[in-house]
């Protein structure tokens, strides 16, 4: 199961669990039950929000999976990889992730030497 069902699942459950208990006032926000209530929801807001980046986020992921596993025969056969200039090699795992991560440092470390 993704994270973001599992996110919708949860969020679900906890607005049955609102269905049921109803507000966090309607058992004093100073007891322990309307404490907790509040907290519960609280959570529940945040995930609400939270939410559409980390589906984004699951999305970039699943993308960069299925883009560092490509087979390095994949520049002859036509398709999608990642790829290394001016040297024209054709990465994948863990040479793409260290190309990739080198890449970003370096990118970095300009944007801090402005």
């Amino acid at each position: 199961m993704s994270a973001e069902q599992t996110i919708k699942d949860q969020l679900d459950r906890i607005a049955e669990l609102r269905t049921v208990y109803g507000a966090p006032g309607d058992h004093g926000y100073d007891t322990p039950a309307g404490d907790a209530l509040y907290r519960l929801y609280a959570i529940a807001f945040t995930l609400s929000v939270l939410l559409p980046e980390i589906a984004a986020d699951a999305r970039d992921a699943a993308r960069y999976r299925w883009l560092r596993e490509r087979d390095l025969e994949t520049i002859d056969k036509g398709g999608v990889f990642i790829g290394a200039v001016p040297e024209n090699l054709v990465l994948n795992l863990e040479e793409a992730d260290q190309i990739i991560d080198a890449a970003r440092e370096a990118e970095a470390r300009a944007e801090i030497a402005k």
